[in-house]
């Protein structure tokens, strides 16, 4: 039948051509533009056809655009039979058989392709693609492998729609050779989609719009998958199965996510109120922001949230009590900004009455910010906004005016004064409008653009009295933040109907907004503390308030002991060593202690523990005890307490309690540290065969062969030097071939009675360099002046170079070996937030990274073993490259001229490359300490990393093999010989006898 309808259309279209001339034969062309072809079986060459049909649209039953195709014989669709039409714009294929080089035919104008349920689509991907194409749809009844389209290259396409199962991939597809592709969708793309347990999609860069629905993702496959391209201004993630917690989500600025008919449950915060988020058809609850529920009268905006969920608050619609909108002229004045809080999602649904301006929503970021052209166009005193999806309509104003008030009504609930402000040029939020009356906070409830409301507590004031009443409301409409600011006077027991002053008020006037006249301006209106006469502008301040302008406080009591009354807060500033509301309880503390032995004994504490007046020096003025157990007082005086001990060990804490005030107390940490007659030495001086123990001072005496603090080295025969740097900023460097370690002082800190930090003071590149001795250069010398402290540092770094050097500090003798840096640090005048503070000194050690990696490259480690407080030296090391760093730390400390126990704790432990150390020093007025550190090369140190040591051998072989070859030679000549000795001579005379004959 088909057929015979083809004929009949070939023999009308003859039979006209032949009674048309020319210039009418272009005309019936023209009639044939959109070309039909319904169900039917074709086995001919569609190019007849072009001669006669100037086809633009080849159309079909059911697409805009359709070839409908039954083929049941082997006729299939090459791009030959389809460039002959040169101007055809779109095709669809149904049910069609096509070739593989369909898409890279030669056309000339076509730029839409599509197939429905294709035959064949194998290969059509295999290679490059026509130039015209851009826009391709395909859906299949068949599972498709996606992956053939990663092959494309060379590709104009900005469209792709695939609808249909895709089949399980091998790899993630790369479809990065889209390279201007603009929107893919993907549609039911099946369970199959999907490898190790992640979308298995890689995304060009171009993409605006994706979608991918009909598949079955985890919610982290799925998370990970939008976080990756969430700069894609579309997203559709529908019908995905994807069961998650919404509330683990973050908004990495995604501007259009849909993730509708899913599985998510939780609850949709604040943060997502910058993207168009559409969450329908899921297990969503609680409380939704404000910025969606304003517009929950936009019907498509309510659609977003509705179905399937169960949010608390959009049924019945609430009422929209956020919107804060505000406006302002771009930075050419070009456009018109509205900016702001919960402004909506869409252009569409904000209108300026009575204006031609229209907001667009290109540039705009939902909810704050839409923008509009404002050129040539003329503007209004006032904006009335229509928000037609929050159902509410907003005045505005472009001008920067501070709030002009009217009228000032109030309303009383028992103690809560209410004030109504009338006027014009607030502005809708309220959070930056702050209102004082007179000194106080009035707490704003509400505000629009002509009224805001405050309360206030009623017995603050003297509601006879008129008050100022100070307006400011905060301008964000420029680069930085501008306050417009109102002062009006009112009374506060009546409605105060505002006069404006007539004049301009002179330099500390203001204008009397009551009768409209300009008065003096009480300092700091009597900073409501007292009443202000107007006519000469002196306040009369309340009882116990101080000063012109009523600021100040008497103090309650008397201050004691020379403390003065601090009369900005009524209370006694107490002088040094003094506490309590009126200065009188004593703050005792310890600057150094005179500790007993193991066997328990005599206690000496120095520092203060109060004078004769203060009652503090009977025996039972103060509790001492130190670690557990408590040392009975056996005498006390201003500057010393001596107390009996039991026997113990170890290192412990001492407090003192004063009696009559339980929370007058100090407490020294690691202060106290008993004195055992047999000292200990570090790490047991190894073994016998590598040193011994002095038990009276706690040093190794090292065999020959070991060195060492501990005698676990082997004494090497040679080693390579040390060298230390000292830079002007205060840190010291010892380095050792390629190994470098770096010493710093970096804070000191004020610990309170409970080992808690109350003040830091960093100190790392904050060193001033005063300059070297003059009488020793290798002596390096800092200060440092704390800030908003009395308190200085000094700081000395000497270099040992030439030899080893003996020092004496405090009661010990010690060496430092040649190579290595002592410093000394001196903390003196400082000034304490509480006299039962304390100090501590913080020094880091750090080995440098060292990219040279030659045979003795070793990472770094740190042994802090040695931190004992029951040696007399504590010891760190830190190894690297076959040398070790050791830093040496006396417990001793000089505390106001007197030699005292100091201990040391780790504070951090990188446990790789750093430690840092912190110095327990007591209450102090001076306090002295004096560490060392040197670089020790380790036993295992090679002293030649030589690539081509291990071709030492080749001169030694070179000689000998020859040599011992050319032996075994005349050896085995010399056994040949004497073995056939008798035939050679018969040879050699068979040899002479022939000779002669040749003769």
């Amino acid at each position: 039948m088909f057929k015979f309808i083809y004929l009949f259309l070939i023999i009308f279209i003859l039979k006209v051509k032949s009674d048309l001339e020319s210039g009418e034969e272009e005309n019936l062309k023209k009639l044939f533009q959109n070309l039909d072809f319904q169900s039917g079986q074709i086995n001919c060459n569609l190019t007849n056809l072009e001669y006669y049909f100037n086809c633009i649209k080849i159309s079909g039953e059911n697409y805009v655009l359709s070839l409908k195709l039954n083929i049941k014989n082997s006729y299939t669709i090459l791009a030959s039979d389809i460039d002959k039409f040169s101007n055809m714009e779109q095709l669809s294929l149904t049910n069609a058989s096509v070739s593989s080089d369909i898409l890279k035919g030669d056309y000339k104008s076509l730029s839409s392709i599509s197939f429905i349920n294709p035959k064949n689509i194998n290969n059509l991907f295999s290679s490059s693609v026509s130039s015209s194409i851009t826009n391709i749809f395909i859906e299949s009844e068949l599972s498709i492998d996606f992956s053939e389209f990663s092959n494309s290259t060379n590709n104009s396409i900005l469209n792709l729609n695939f609808k249909g199962k895709l089949s399980k991939p091998n790899s993630i597809i790369n479809l990065t050779n889209f390279s201007v592709l603009e929107t893919l969708i993907l549609a039911d793309v099946s369970n199959d989609f999907i490898l190790n347990e992640e979308v298995p999609l890689n995304l060009p860069q171009t993409l605006k719009n994706f979608t991918l629905s009909g598949g079955k993702f985890s919610g982290s496959a799925a998370k990970n998958f939008l976080y990756n391209n969430s700069k894609i201004e579309s997203l559709v993630f529908v019908h995905n199965s994807i069961e998650s917690n919404f509330e683990e989500w973050i908004n990495v600025d995604f501007k259009y996510l849909d993730i509708s008919n899913n599985k998510f449950f939780g609850s949709v915060g604040a943060s997502w109120c910058n993207t168009i988020l559409i969450v329908s058809n899921n297990n969503l609850g609680g409380v939704l922001p404000s910025c969606f529920t304003c517009h929950m009268n936009n019907v498509t905006i309510y659609n977003w949230f509705k179905e399937g969920n169960q949010f608390t608050n959009i049924s019945p619609f609430p009422v929209c009590s956020s919107l804060i909108p505000n406006l302002k002229k771009g930075i050419n004045n070009d456009t018109l900004v509205l900016y702001g809080k919960d402004l909506g999602f869409s252009a569409e649904n904000i209108l300026i009455k009575d204006s031609s301006i229209l907001f667009s929503n290109e540039g705009s970021i939902p909810s704050i910010l839409f923008i509009a052209n404002i050129t040539g166009k003329i503007l209004p005193k006032y904006f009335v906004l229509h928000f037609f999806s929050a159902s509410g309509k907003y005045l505005v104003s472009l001008e920067k005016i501070a709030p002009i008030v009217d009228l000032i009504t109030l309303s009383e609930n028992k103690d809560i004064l209410t004030l109504t402000f009338l006027g014009t040029y607030f502005n809708y939020n309220k959070s930056s409008i702050n209102i004082l009356v007179g000194k106080y906070q009035c707490n704003v409830t509400s505000a629009i653009f002509d009224s805001v409301k405050c309360w206030i507590n009623k017995k603050l004031y003297n509601t006879e009295v008129s008050v100022p009443i100070t307006i400011n409301v905060d301008d964000y409409s420029e680069d930085k933040l501008m306050q417009l600011t109102t002062i009006v006077i009112a009374y506060l027991d009546q409605t105060t109907h505002i006069e404006k002053c007539q004049t301009l008020c002179g330099t500390g006037q203001l204008c009397n907004t009551i009768i409209g006249e300009c008065i003096t301006r009480c300092p700091k209106n009597c900073s409501g503390a007292g009443s202000c006469n107007l006519h000469f502008g002196e306040c009369s301040c309340k009882e116990n308030r101080l000063f012109s302008d009523c600021s100040g406080y008497e103090c309650t009591s008397k201050c004691e002991n020379d403390s003065p009354c601090d009369n900005s807060i009524g209370n006694c500033k107490c002088v040094t060593n003094y506490q309590g509301s009126n200065c009188t309880i004593p703050s005792q503390y310890i600057t150094s202690v005179i500790p007993c032995s193991i066997k328990g004994g005599e206690v000496t504490l120095i520092g203060w523990f109060g004078n004769e007046n203060d009652g503090t020096h009977t025996l039972t003025s103060y509790i001492v005890k130190v670690g557990s157990l408590f040392c009975g007082v056996t005498s006390i005086n201003q500057t010393t307490i001596k107390c009996s001990l039991g026997e113990g060990t170890g290192t412990k804490n001492i407090i003192i309690i004063n009696s009559n005030y339980p929370d007058a107390k100090f407490n020294g940490i690691g202060f106290f540290n008993y004195q055992n007659p047999i000292k200990s030495c570090p790490n047991s001086c190894t073994s016998q065969k590598n040193g011994n123990c002095n038990i009276n001072n706690g040093d190794c005496q090292c065999n020959d062969q070991y060195t060492g603090f501990d005698c676990s080295e082997l004494k090497l025969v040679t080693t390579p030097s040390t060298n230390s740097t000292i830079d002007t900023s205060g840190n010291a460097t010892l380095t050792n071939q390629n190994t470098s370690y770096d010493i710093s002082i970096i804070e000191l800190n004020e610990m309170s009675f409970d080992g808690s930090i109350v003040i830091s003071y960093p100190l790392n590149k904050n060193w001033s360099y005063v300059g070297k001795n003059l009488t020793d250069s290798n002596i390096f010398m800092f200060s440092q002046k704390l800030i908003n402290n009395k308190g200085t540092i000094n700081y000395t770094i000497e270099e040992v170079k030439i030899k080893d050097k003996s020092f004496t500090f405090g009661s010990t003798l010690f060496t430092v070996e040649k190579g290595s840096i002592k410093i000394t640090i001196l903390v003196k005048d400082y000034e304490y937030r509480s006299t039962l503070n304390t100090l501590q000194l913080v020094i880091l050690l750090a080995a440098q990274p060292n990219s040279i990696k030659d045979c003795n490259y070793k990472e770094s480690s740190i042994d802090t073993s040695n931190i004992n407080n029951q040696q007399l030296s504590n010891y760190i090391q830190i190894s690297k490259d076959s040398k070790k760093l050791i830093g040496r730390f006396l417990n001793q400390v000089i505390s106001d001229s007197k030699i005292t126990f100091m201990s040391s704790s780790i504070i951090n432990n990188n446990e790789n490359s750093s430690i840092t150390l912190g110095l327990n020093l007591p209450h102090c007025n001076e306090c002295l300490i004096d560490p060392d550190f040197s670089v020790l090369v380790s036993q295992d140190y090679k002293d030649s990393c030589d690539e081509y040591s291990n071709l030492k051998w080749i001169l030694p072989v070179a000689v000998v093999v020859p040599v011992v070859c050319c032996a075994f030679i005349i050896i085995v000549a010399c056994i040949v010989y004497r073995k056939n000795r008798i035939g050679i001579k018969i040879m050699n005379s068979k040899l002479r006898t022939l000779k002669k004959r040749k003769h």
